[in-house]
Parts: structure tokens; sequence; C-alpha cells
């Protein structure tokens, strides 16, 4: 089976199948395939053929994109004509490719009893061999030809299929890569801290992740790519050390409260489960060496129910960890699973979109988020008061209050100028001559309200505005 299109989680359902498959006490080899160039080698007019026959449904596209030479336009002037293969970018090349091998691998098929899996140009076959000295066999098999054969393992896909050894091997040294690349994200997170933060989120743990899906039993494998996160980046980031229950708090996704710098050791094993269960459909049609595709609505089934657990298994584990923590830091918590309080988390800090936040900034909004001490602060305010955050919140001499206040007036004000017209900041009223006011009315010379426009309620009518800001305190 082909499964580079149209199957989803097609690479892990075969890593998963060929490993079953040579673990299994009839098999006893594996020959692992990269054809070299293969889509720039491809018979343009045996793959147009192969698609009118075995898949209609895309012939006409195909045709008409590939039955006329490609032209490369080299700088003087000349042209390259491509007959053959490919084109980059085209989003029907897997499709293509996978339908033009279906004759070869239905050749395969029925000339060797074999099994066998094809991720576009990366083939899989695993069966046995008949002599009893099968290494000697095999050596003198493939002799003259630049086959390696090997008894310890082979990277797969990524992945590695073999002896136990060698998977730990080969994660061992993936592992210092990684640990290796984080060190090095370390000496710019000093200095940037939001956009180390940025590149560890969006981009290090896809690293990884892969290799949890595919690998089995490879949590003390990732150890140390765990101490390197706890006690070098999450320290950089944040200038604070972590405890074992802070931790798991900021393991925990943005949207759940925490800070997104998961737990690689503690998340591989129900990474490797799930795809496991998510693939097994695909996993069991290649095993049997169908040429069908599993049922769309048990995929989904799966999937919906694979995503329930993980859901119900990150709400306990956020909740066990709020038990952990001290009331303070639990309300904290509770505020930043509120819709909308973690963008700021989750966005690329891009200068030009004012998105990005100093190393002061950024450390104290973390700290602000989990209610944790903000270090370099004065003990006393201005006015006499215990300084901390709640009170710089609410303190009249402070300035938080005013200037809380003047950037809502200031928003509603622009706003009100695109729909309104005589839009004024803080306007002059009229001077008070005999009125009388309902008691508690501000009648000082100096009043003001906030804006004033007209046309807000009706044609001409003017409307006056006032804001007032409202703190409330953790």
């Amino acid at each position: 089976m082909q499964v580079c299109a149209g199957q989803k989680s097609g690479g892990e359902a075969e890593i998963h199948t060929m490993r079953n498959i040579f673990e299994g006490d009839e098999t006893d080899s594996a020959l692992l395939v990269d054809v070299f160039n293969a889509f720039n080698s491809l018979n343009r007019a045996a793959a147009l053929n192969n698609i009118r026959v075995l898949c209609p449904l895309i012939a006409i596209y195909v045709i008409n994109t590939y039955r006329v030479p490609a032209c490369l336009f080299v700088f003087g002037g000349s042209e390259l004509k491509f007959a053959e293969g490919t084109t980059q970018g085209d989003p029907f090349v897997m499709s293509m490719y996978a339908i033009s091998l279906q004759p070869l691998m239905s050749l395969l098929q029925n000339r060797s009893t074999a099994k066998q899996c094809w991720l576009a140009d990366d083939a899989t076959g695993a069966g046995s061999l008949a002599e009893p000295e099968k290494e000697d066999h095999a050596k003198e098999m493939f002799a003259e030809t630049s086959i390696k054969i090997t008894t310890e393992g082979l990277k797969h896909l990524g992945a590695a299929l073999g002896s136990r050894s060698y998977l730990e091997q080969y994660v061992g040294s993936k592992v210092e890569e990684w640990v290796k690349e984080v060190t090095r994200l370390v000496e710019f997170a000093r200095s940037q801290p939001q956009a180390s933060y940025a590149a560890f989120t969006f981009g290090l743990p896809h690293r990884w992740t892969y290799f949890m899906r595919t690998l089995p039993d490879i949590e003390n494998l990732l150890q140390p790519l765990e101490h390197a996160i706890s006690d070098v980046l999450i320290p950089s980031l944040i200038e604070r050390n972590c405890s074992e229950e802070e931790r798991s708090l900021v393991a925990l996704l943005v949207s759940m409260g925490g800070f997104g710098l998961i737990n690689p050791s503690d998340t591989a094993d129900t990474e490797y489960s799930a795809y496991v269960r998510v693939s097994a459909p695909l996993v069991s049609k290649i095993e049997v060496q169908s040429h069908e595709i599993p049922e769309e609505a048990e995929v989904q089934r799966l999937v919906y129910v694979t995503r329930k657990e993980k859901d119900d298994r990150l709400n306990e584990k956020l909740e066990k960890v709020k038990a952990l923590v001290p009331d303070k830091t639990q309300r904290a918590v509770y505020l930043a699973c509120e819709t909308g309080a973690s963008n700021w988390l989750t966005v690329i800090p891009l200068k030009d979109m004012d998105f990005d936040l100093n190393k002061r900034k950024f450390r104290d909004a973390v700290r602000l988020r989990y209610d944790w001490p903000i270090p370099n602060n004065s003990s006393v305010c201005v006015c006499g008061s215990l300084f901390t955050v709640d009170h710089a919140m609410i303190c009249q001499r402070g300035g938080l209050v005013i200037q809380r206040h003047n950037e809502i007036r200031d928003l509603q004000a622009e706003l009100l100028d695109m729909v309104c017209y005589d839009e004024q900041v803080e306007p002059a009223l009229q001077p008070i001559t005999g009125q009388e006011f309902l008691r508690g009315t501000n009648q000082a010379p100096y009043a003001r309200l906030d804006v004033h426009c007209r046309g807000f309620w009706e044609r001409q009518r003017a409307a006056f505005f006032r804001y007032k800001g409202v703190s409330f305190q953790r």
C-alpha cells in the first residue's frame, strides 16, 4: 500500500506496521529502499497512462498539466525543457506519484511473499530468508549491490527499525543534538526571552514530537532533554527556578493556564499510545497487504475518542496541579484560563505589529500571570501603603488608575469619531447659572466629561460619555 497521499498519519502507520511485522516470529529480515531522485526521474508517459486507467478522477488535470514539457527559463534568455518527472509545488504530486507506482507495487506483491509498504519513494519490505545462515546468505545475495547488511538496525522514515540497542543509540544521539539546540537558545533567552520562547514553542518541540509518536518506551531516553528545559531554559526565560509543582504548571497548555513548555519525558508514552490507536485501522490493512483504505467513519471515531481522552487527561492533570500550588496562584491560573487571557503568549512577537515585549515586560507579565513576586520593586508605595500588585492597580496616587482610564477614553473617542461627528475629548461644559441638580452632582467650575459627540442617539443631538474603570482584586 502507498500511504503518502490520502491517508491520515500515513508515515506513523507505516512505521508501526513494519515494527509489528519485523518483530513477528515469521519475519527475520527487512529491506529499506530510498529511490534516488525519484520525483525527477518519473516517466511521465507511463505515469499519465497509469493515472488514466487507475484514477480517472484526476486524470484530466494531470494530463493537461504534464503532457507538454515544462520550461525553465535560464538567465540570459535560454530555456530548458523538462519532459520527465514532476513539478515542485504541484499539490497533486504525491497522488500522481503514488498512482504511478501502483503497477510496480502490484508486480512485487505477486512475485514475492514479503510484506511491503511505501511512503512516496521510501519502500519497506519485510519477510523471511530461507537459508539457516541468514546473515551470511543475505550478504551473499546482495554482495554486488550497494545494499548494506546489518543485524542491529537502521533509520526508518525518521524513526528506527531494529534492535532495542540500536533504538537507544539512535534516540540518544538525537537527544544530544536537541540538548545542544536548547542550550544554544538559552544564550538568546537572557536578552530576548519572548523571541526565544516563541522559537521554542513554535519550533523545537516538533523535532521530537515525531519520535514520541513512532518509538515506544523512550521516556527515560528523553530525560536529558527535560533536564535541559527545566534546569537551563526555563530559568533563563523567566529568571526563576521553578519547583516541581511549578514545572508541572508551566508544562500545561497555554489555553489551560500553563506556559506551553512541555515535558517530553512525561508525554512520550501517551503520544505513542494515541498514535498507535489512531493508526490502527490503516496498520491492519497494511499488515494483510490489502489495497483497500480503512473506513473513514472508524478513523474519525478513533480520533474523537483519543482526543476526548487527551482532554480529560489534561483536565485531570490541571486539577492536580492546582491542588498543589498556593491559593493565589490557583486564582491566577483560573484567570489565565479565561478566553483571550493567553493570546499574548501564542502570537509571534512581530515588532511591526507591536507584539514584541522587552525582557523586563515579558518576565513581569509571566510573574503576574502566576502571581509570583516581582523583584526589584519598592516595598512601600508613595501613599504610604504596602506596595503590592493589587495595590498598584487601585492606588489613586500611583498613576495607573488615570492611565487605564485615559486609554479607554481615547480608544472610545477614536471609535466615536468614525461614526459620529463633532467628537471632543473632555469638552468644556456650560457654566451653572442657577440650575438645580441631583444630590452628588459634580458642580465644580472645571468639571469635565470624558467624550462629547453628535449623532450618537439621533441626528444633531449632543451626547456626553463618562468612563469609569473598575479593578478586580485577586
